[in-house]
């Protein structure tokens, strides 16, 4: 993943962390010896817990098909494969 992708995962965790439960009341400084580590425990678990929920999705997408010598995914079917897994997407 890279970092820009990791960043912005970072910033919808701590949206998510100041709108639930006891985790608005928690820091959600850094560590400024260890930057991708929080300052509270609990932070770095839920943080952890949070990548390891979106890093076990995985959707099968349908077979490609051949476009005029491309290789690709029919547009309904992957809609299809996103739906049938309950993935947003945009």
């Amino acid at each position: 993943m890279t970092t820009k992708n990791m960043e912005a995962r970072r910033e919808a965790f701590e949206a998510f962390a100041r709108d639930h439960y006891w985790l608005c009341e928690m820091s959600h400084e850094r560590d400024d010896l260890q930057f991708s580590e929080y300052v509270e425990p609990e932070m770095n678990v839920a943080w952890e817990a949070y990548n390891a929920a979106l890093d076990t999705i995985c959707v099968e997408l349908p077979d490609k098909l051949d476009h005029h010598g491309y290789k690709v995914y029919p547009a309904h079917d992957v809609d299809a494969a996103l739906n049938a897994a309950g993935v947003p997407y945009k």
